[in-house]
């Protein structure tokens, strides 16, 4: 009877086991068992990863990866299972050429500002200096070259003129005179009249100014041209 009892009760201590190691097994897909696994390594210990896992650790694609590792930026090493990335000098290599990359951003943009600035000096300066041209040019102190060439061609012209009209001035005297001598003096009086002329022909401030205000309009002109044409 002690026996029958004993027996039972191995048997139920044995159902209550095995149903208490079923329980304690977790069920696949339960919380438990998606649990990820961590290694305990020896600190320098070398892991070796695929090019997937490379893009998932630093969230770039595998095109990037691969233009990296072709420019000699992070390198593949041969190992047993293949080509891999050694992970510790992956990473270290990455970060280093974003370090580098983003000094010579900081580089770049440091140039840039100071071009910058030295355009905007230039720029103040070339105003300044127009500014002090247009004031002496208004103040009669400074002439452009074009206005001098102009001034000039009117004197020439003048003169050009004035000659020309000499024979006309001269043939009626001159016809009418069969002294030799006398038609010398017609011919002296009359160039003595052109080079008299000639002599009073000076500056004119007013003509220089309307020379000068009808520049300004033209190049006024010009310059709305080429804005409307430009925004069109």
């Amino acid at each position: 009877m002690a026996k029958k009892a004993s027996t039972e009760q191995g048997k139920a201590t044995g159902k209550t086991s095995a149903s208490a190691k079923r329980a304690a097994k977790p069920k696949a897909g339960s919380a438990a068992a998606q649990q990820q696994v961590i290694f305990s390594l020896q600190a320098g210990t070398p892991i070796y990863v695929k090019t997937a896992d490379i893009c998932a650790a630093f969230g770039i694609s595998n095109q990037w990866v691969g233009q990296l590792t072709s420019q000699g930026t992070i390198h593949k090493t041969k190992t047993s299972h293949g080509m891999l990335y050694n992970l510790f000098e992956t990473v270290k290599a990455y970060c280093q050429y974003l370090e580098e990359r983003a000094k010579k951003v900081s580089e770049d943009e440091a140039e840039i500002n100071l071009k910058r600035k030295v355009a905007e000096a230039k720029l103040k300066e070339s105003k300044a200096v127009v500014a002090e041209l247009q004031a002496k040019e208004f103040q009669g102190k400074m002439h452009r070259s074009e206005d001098v060439q102009a001034m000039t061609a009117d004197l020439l012209y003048f003169v050009r003129g004035s000659l020309l009209a000499l024979p006309g001035r001269c043939a009626t005297d001159a016809a009418a005179c069969g002294d030799p001598n006398e038609v010398q003096k017609i011919l002296e009086k009359e160039v003595f009249a052109i080079l008299d002329d000639l002599s009073n022909y000076g500056y004119s401030k007013k003509k220089y100014d309307e020379r000068v205000r009808q520049r300004m309009k033209r190049d006024s002109a010009d310059v709305e041209e080429i804005e409307d044409s430009t925004e069109g």
